[in-house]
């Protein structure tokens, strides 16, 4: 029986969201305690806010929306990578890469538990990183934080969108140690959308 472990950030009115971008709400439109028969809920939040994927669409003019995306890049094979540097991710800590589906665990994890506001600096990608992965063919990159790099111009991001990487952002791997699993992480199939939430999931064979 495969172990499950669960790399999503839950979806709350709490979570935290980039200044600017509107907060998580799901609103009751129907329910018991009103006296109806049914609950129905209207959800309304940014496509960043959480743990989501970035289609190239989020940079890149004409890119690729999630929605046309091919379903099975979402899943496979992937490489936790535990970086214990404070600072960015640098090439030295890319020495063990095998696998084209990379998640970077770093000390951010601690920030996406404790839910705490997003912040400018935090543990990134740096640029010659981000090339060294080019190199590598690496087709997914995974971070535990809500971006991939901090707040700038975002070079990093239209690099690697515009080489049709996805970028999976906002993960929580505090309970993941480094090493191969299988990675689960479907979209919303939503047509023209340039980012969705998603249910990250590691799959453990043992």
């Amino acid at each position: 029986m495969p172990r499950f472990i669960d790399i999503s950030v839950p979806l709350a009115p709490d979570i935290p969201v980039w200044a600017g971008d509107p907060l998580f709400s799901l609103k009751t439109i129907a329910g018991f305690e009103s006296g109806d028969d049914v609950r129905v809920s209207a959800l309304s939040m940014s496509l960043h806010a959480g743990t989501h994927i970035d289609a190239p669409a989020h940079f890149i003019e004409n890119g690729l929306t999630v929605g046309s995306i091919r379903i099975e890049r979402f899943f496979g094979r992937c490489q936790v990578i535990g970086v214990a540097s404070r600072g960015e991710i640098l090439p030295e800590h890319l020495t063990q890469i095998r696998l084209t589906k990379i998640l970077f665990k770093t000390g951010n994890s601690e920030k996406m538990r404790a839910k705490k506001p997003v912040e400018e600096e935090f543990i990134g990608l740096s640029e010659r990183a981000a090339g060294l992965l080019l190199e590598r063919n690496v087709e997914l990159i995974g971070i535990d934080y809500y971006s991939i790099e901090p707040v700038g111009g975002y070079p990093l991001h239209r690099k690697l969108l515009n080489q049709s990487v996805l970028l999976l952002e906002g993960l929580d791997l505090t309970d993941a140690e480094p090493g191969e699993y299988t990675l689960a992480c479907f979209p919303l199939s939503i047509t023209g959308a340039e980012a969705s939430p998603v249910r990250a999931v590691l799959i453990c064979d043992d």
